[in-house]
């Protein structure tokens, strides 16, 4: 894959189209959204598109966040970060087809609640057939997706000035901050900063990627990113200047007033969006399970195989098709939302620690593109994502208490559940040590087989199965995790 692929495929990640941003328009009007983006850009995104550059090219194994946290953190916090990191995804994953469904009943009023099921459930079976398919095809799936995508908007100044329209260009200034910024601030931050958010889970097809075109892709998934939001807001408020009739999928209503095609064209564009997130999620997330069962911490074997001619994680996918039809039916939409950026920050949070610690602890550890200003650049760059991560979770669990009371205590329960096995009876504890450490020499195993199949990843992946030192292996085992 190219950095043009590796790009549009991390755009579709982190973005997929500009809908979303409209909630921040509304929040604070046009200029404070757009320079909410630019410094989002540059303290939230940038430095997250940086660590994933260089976390990828230096250790480039499928996985991501959790091959690198348990290589930082040690055994414990992997394998915390391991489940923090499975459920983010699951809450996440089923957001799409919904979303897909949502969109489809406005453009079919007609469509009863067992259609618009039998759409997620075929939307799903296309993402499943096409991650089956391998990495390059999501690749070129979201390059075509994503011109489809922006299309509409591109038409959108075309058809106001063909229609006559006034554009009100002074409302996109200042001068269209709205009264109520202050008391929607909060909505305003944890907006700029949810568009902003999955440069890490590029980091789940490192192995499938040449690290070389890490950093050239991350910077023009920067550029695509930023311009996809701004773009359209720009145009948008010019020609709807009223910020507070704006408001989640306002793009369909406006493009609608300019033309009646033009709206379902958006519409259309909406749906395609949340089909091309869905696309590259399934495909980052399903590398993700499968290098947690890997490292022991999902006990499922089956998961850690990969299948077909292409090599892709076939027992993960149908792992989270399955799972996501079954959670779609009947989903609460808004509390998964909360749920998908709780564990999203915390596991975020995590990536960010443990890039500063590789950084610490191994030195001398080959990376093909580094972060600028060597480990003092690092902690000044990583700072402000620290900040933010910390400042969204606190906005978050203001706004949804008990929201953020289950996290905490799951996450504790999660850590907590790493010492159990001290307390167990003897001939019990073994069993699982045993069978914990099979599955770790059977992940340890397949990890192997797929650096034989990837010689151009060789050298770094020798690196990386480097013991940390002469007492610590990389591949840790599950009595690692007992108190001494």
């Amino acid at each position: 894959m190219g950095a043009w692929g590796l790009a549009f495929l991390t755009f579709s990640c982190v973005a997929g189209g500009p809908f979303g941003i409209e909630v921040a328009v509304e929040a604070s009007g046009a200029f404070l959204t757009i320079m909410g983006l630019l410094l989002a850009a540059i303290l939230w995104g940038m430095p997250q598109a940086l660590i994933t550059a260089e976390l990828s090219s230096s250790i480039p194994r499928n996985g991501g966040p959790v091959v690198w946290v348990e290589r930082a953190l040690g055994p414990r916090w992997g394998f915390l970060n391991c489940w923090i990191i499975v459920f983010q995804q699951v809450t996440d994953i089923v957001l799409y087809p919904t979303l897909i469904a949502n969109y489809a009943s406005q453009l079919l009023p007609s469509m009863g609640a067992i259609e618009l099921y039998l759409l997620k459930v075929s939307v799903l079976m296309l993402s499943a057939i096409l991650n089956i398919l391998g990495v390059e095809g999501i690749s070129t799936s979201a390059s075509v997706l994503t011109a489809c995508i922006m299309a509409p908007f591109m038409l959108l100044p075309c058809v106001a000035f063909s229609n006559g329209s006034r554009f009100d260009w002074q409302s996109v200034g200042p001068s269209g901050i709205p009264p109520s910024m202050l008391s929607n601030l909060a909505v305003f931050v944890s907006t700029v900063l949810w568009n902003m958010q999955g440069w890490s889970e590029v980091g789940c097809i490192a192995g499938e990627v040449d690290g070389k075109v890490f950093p050239v892709g991350m910077a023009i998934a920067a550029a695509l990113v930023t311009a996809a939001y701004s773009i359209p807001v720009i145009f948008g408020v010019a020609l709807s200047s009223d910020t507070s009739q704006w408001g989640d999928g306002y793009f369909v209503t406006l493009a609608s007033s300019l033309s009646p095609w033009l709206g379902i064209l958006v519409m259309l564009s909406a749906l395609l969006a949340n089909l091309s997130t869905l696309l590259t999620s399934m495909a980052a997330y399903t590398r993700t399970l499968q290098a947690s069962a890997r490292m022991g911490a999902i006990p499922i074997l089956t998961l850690q195989k990969n299948y077909t001619k292409w090599k892709t994680p076939v027992p993960a996918i149908l792992f989270y098709t399955l799972t996501t039809c079954i959670i779609s039916y009947g989903l609460d939409f808004s509390s998964l939302v909360v749920f998908d950026s709780a564990f999203y920050l915390v596991g975020q949070l995590s990536v960010v620690v443990a890039f500063l610690t590789l950084k610490y602890t191994e030195p001398l550890l080959h990376r093909p593109y580094s972060f600028p200003g060597g480990i003092g650049g690092a902690i000044l760059a990583t700072t402000s994502s620290i900040l933010l991560a910390l400042v969204a979770l606190f906005l978050t669990f203001w706004g949804e208490f008990m929201s953020g009371v289950i996290v905490v205590c799951v996450c504790v329960a999660i850590y907590a559940s790493t010492f159990a096995v001290d307390f167990l009876p003897c001939g019990l504890r073994e069993s699982i040590l045993n069978f914990y450490n099979g599955m770790k020499e059977s992940g340890a195993v397949e990890n192997s087989n797929d650096d034989q199949e990837n010689e151009e990843t060789k050298e770094a992946s020798d690196s990386y199965d480097t013991p940390l030192s002469s007492e610590e292996p990389a591949v840790f085992k599950l009595k690692d995790m007992r108190i001494s």
